[in-house]
């Protein structure tokens, strides 16, 4: 078995992706049915796998990478005719082993109830996943259920991010003092922990377009510390997978940029409603800052990212 980057132009995956949609539209009610079309799944959030033997397509399966070092597992299908093969068991490892190296601190998944899903609950119960509280906008209903995965060894390691904290996350929710933060029309609300790592003013070209002013001034923190408590559907991405920026949908505010595949948060600063204990320490880019402003105090300043 090979489990690979999935082609979603590949004949073989838009069938069994067609099966896999068709299949919860029959054994779920109307309006409870939040599998990915093909479109869905090209967001650049999320990752897609396809398992094969030589030409014979066996399963795919999905990560989607949530606000806050969290995952999303979906579209998990196994090919009919390689049922009880393993091939489910095979992508599930390999979901979690990739959330590991990307700094996840939890899997879940939204499913259903009833018989057609009993196989799957099996499966990833065996994994550890247990039930709990809905997610990332999902409501609970008699029909839907989640499940999480609490990954044990916490956050992978950030020694090539400058140092960054490696320690739990839970242990980070109790000790850390916290902090609010909202978009402008405050659909979009957030918590962080008072635990900066570092914060800079960048005057790089992107920053001050995203935001429209002369620089930025951001706050660095390991992701898994920050947590969207409300508006997750109101949540804009621009970018891939290695840098993006969240912005609300609804106001354009840039709340957070996630860079280092996700394993870091830069808190656009001017969003926070309390003042954080860290202030800024220097300027960064200003070989490209806006040939307009003129930088007046006596931080250092550094031609790119030092």
């Amino acid at each position: 078995m090979r489990i690979s980057a999935g082609d979603l132009r590949d004949p073989q995956v838009q069938r069994l992706l067609l099966l896999h949609l068709n299949g919860m539209r029959q054994n779920s009610p109307e309006g409870s049915v939040y599998a990915l079309d093909l479109a869905g799944l090209e967001q650049p959030e999320i990752s897609f796998w396809a398992a094969w033997d030589e030409g014979d397509l066996l399963g795919i399966a999905a990560l989607k990478v949530l606000p806050g070092a969290e995952g999303e597992i979906k579209s998990m299908r196994t090919s009919p005719e390689h049922l009880r093969k393993g091939v489910a068991r095979a992508l599930l490892k390999h979901i979690i082993e990739v959330a590991k190296e990307q700094g996840i601190w939890r899997l879940s998944l939204e499913t259903g109830s009833g018989a057609s899903f009993e196989p799957a609950l099996a499966l990833y119960r065996s994994f550890g996943f247990s039930n709990g509280a809905p997610f990332g906008g999902y409501r609970a209903s008699d029909f839907n259920q989640f499940l999480h995965l609490d990954m044990s060894d916490g956050p992978t390691s950030l020694d090539q991010n400058k140092g960054l904290s490696t320690e739990s996350p839970h242990s980070a929710q109790i000790v850390d003092d916290r902090l609010t933060g909202r978009c402008l029309c405050g659909a979009v609300r957030y918590e962080v922990a008072d635990a900066f790592e570092y914060s800079l003013n960048c005057h790089c070209s992107d920053c001050r377009r995203a935001t429209g002013a002369a620089f930025k001034s951001l706050a660095g923190i390991a992701s898994y510390k920050l947590r969207v408590r409300s508006g997750e559907e109101s949540i804009f991405r621009y970018g891939d997978k290695a840098a993006q920026d969240l912005h609300c949908r609804n106001c354009g505010s840039l709340i957070y940029s996630l860079v280092h595949d996700g394993r870091i948060a830069h808190v656009a600063m001017g969003t926070l409603d309390q003042a954080p204990s860290i202030r800024p320490s220097k300027h960064i880019f200003v070989a490209s800052k806006a040939p307009w402003h003129e930088i007046t105090d006596d931080l250092p300043q550094f031609d790119e990212f030092d």
